[in-house]
């Protein structure tokens, strides 16, 4: 555990930031400049999250949601434009909420269709592959590059 001078620096520079983003710095160039993460470095700690995946922009991929949950609530909670210092088991964040957004069903509507699709795809393979009486090799190549089209 971090002895309590750590902490109180931390939370200090933590608290530093915190007032730069409010006077008017750039977040995403102090998240660049200051975290420790080595995400941050390629993201500037910007992300898209619903409540099911997050999106990271530096890599334009959509991934199962396995963000913090005190991150989690700080951003549902947190009103545009909100500034805020979060504080989980990796140490002290600062969050700033730039936009909340809201889909329409017809923007989503192809990607839950791909998802339905794809789940019923993987049921139907394994329920082949359990059922048949023969020995089946899989050729995880020629899988591999078939899975990523059906996405």
């Amino acid at each position: 555990s971090l002895g309590t001078a750590v902490v109180t620096e931390k939370l200090g520079k933590a608290e530093e930031i915190k007032g730069r983003i409010l006077a008017g710095e750039d977040a995403v160039t102090l998240a660049k400049q200051y975290s420790q993460d080595p995400s941050v470095s390629t993201n500037g700690g910007v992300f898209k999250y619903n409540k099911a995946q997050s999106y990271d922009e530096s890599t334009g991929q959509w991934s199962t949601n396995q963000l913090v949950a005190e991150l989690r609530d700080w951003g549902i909670n947190a009103a545009v434009g909100d500034v805020g210092i979060v504080t989980t088991q990796y140490g002290f964040h600062v969050m700033k909420l730039e936009a909340r957004e809201t889909s329409t069903l017809e923007s989503v509507k192809s990607g839950i269709i791909d998802e339905f699709a794809m789940a019923e795809v993987e049921k139907m393979i394994r329920a082949w592959l359990e059922t048949d009486p023969h020995d089946v090799t899989l050729n995880t190549r020629v899988i591999d590059s078939i899975l990523p089209i059906m996405k």
